[in-house]
């Protein structure tokens, strides 16, 4: 019986530190989404003020940027969206075509927004990355033993969240050399 009432109890405390850490995960996440909100509003705000053009490519570029990080925060996981940033900012043509767009900003209002935008996208991968994508490429391998040609689970060998984040710390230093300032 006191085995019995121990398993209930072990199972009943497990289950209630994974309901804190769902809440908790939601409420970081929530926390990012409303990051990227107040970067946006900020931007709409330097429109309205008419520092900067609302139909430069610079503005459009970064909207879409926020928006696309707004929506995957909203509709996604965690560990999803840590997934899908790992993977988007590890990719070599990707950072590429980033670190062009980034090197020809030269409105340094835009400039200090996109700063915060890749230090809010680094601690939102930097957060538990690391875990998260053990989790997940654990579980790929599992999957991958069952499923034998699925080239979603087989991409996810490519994940490497220490590479995704050196890409975004030299995203951030390309602004910075720009300006030659420190926008932290």
């Amino acid at each position: 019986m006191e085995m019995v009432l121990g398993l209930i109890t072990l199972f009943t405390t497990t289950y209630f530190i994974f309901l804190i850490i769902d809440q908790y995960n939601k409420m970081k996440c929530t926390s990012y989404k409303f990051e990227f909100f107040k970067l946006r509003d900020e931007l709409a705000l330097l429109v309205m003020n008419g520092k900067i053009d609302e139909n430069s490519p610079e503005y459009n570029d970064v909207v879409h940027i926020l928006n696309f990080h707004i929506s995957a925060v909203e509709k996604m996981s965690i560990t999803r969206v840590i997934a899908l940033l790992v993977e988007k900012y590890s990719n070599e043509k990707d950072f590429k075509k980033a670190s062009c767009k980034v090197s020809k900003i030269d409105n340094e209002a835009i400039a200090k927004i996109m700063w915060r935008y890749m230090d809010v996208t680094y601690n939102l991968i930097g957060r538990n990355s690391r875990m998260q994508i053990w989790i997940l490429k654990g579980i790929t391998f599992i999957l991958k033993t069952v499923i034998k040609s699925d080239r979603k689970l087989n991409s996810m060998d490519n994940i490497n969240p220490e590479k995704a984040l050196n890409n975004i710390k030299a995203s951030k230093e390309i602004l910075e050399n720009n300006f030659d300032v420190s926008f932290a």
